[in-house]
């Protein structure tokens, strides 16, 4: 990922990490994980109809990232912890496994360990 030029004033600085859409994240191996500071949260519309949720981290400096919950254990465990702006969150691709139980009974499903350290509000 190509890092961006710093912008020399506060407002631009905030306009780049809030408008647009940023990269998103897409792990393809167990353990690779993302965290940091919640920007943005919201719904991102799926080509299938229907809308699944998302945060946007900031990594420090200019690194803004987009988690895109297509996955259902992701989209299940960003809306039960309920990330909101300024909190940390960490999340861990645990890799594909089986489900046992509920709707996706089984099938070969990415699962996912979410951890939301409360900011301020």
């Amino acid at each position: 990922m190509m890092m961006e030029p710093v912008p020399d004033c506060l407002a631009c600085a905030v306009r780049q990490l809030t408008e647009g859409t940023p990269e998103a994240w897409n792990p393809q191996e167990e353990g690779e994980n993302i965290s940091g500071v919640v920007l943005k949260v919201g719904q991102h519309a799926t080509p299938f109809g229907g809308t699944v949720p998302f945060v946007d981290l900031w990594g420090g400096g200019m690194d803004r990232t987009r988690v895109i919950a297509y996955p259902a254990h992701l989209a299940g465990q960003l809306t039960n912890r309920e990330a909101k702006i300024g909190d940390r969150v960490s999340i861990v691709y645990k890799g594909r496994k089986r489900v046992e139980r509920g709707r996706h009974a089984g099938q070969d499903c990415k699962m996912f360990q979410v951890t939301v350290e409360r900011g301020h509000h």
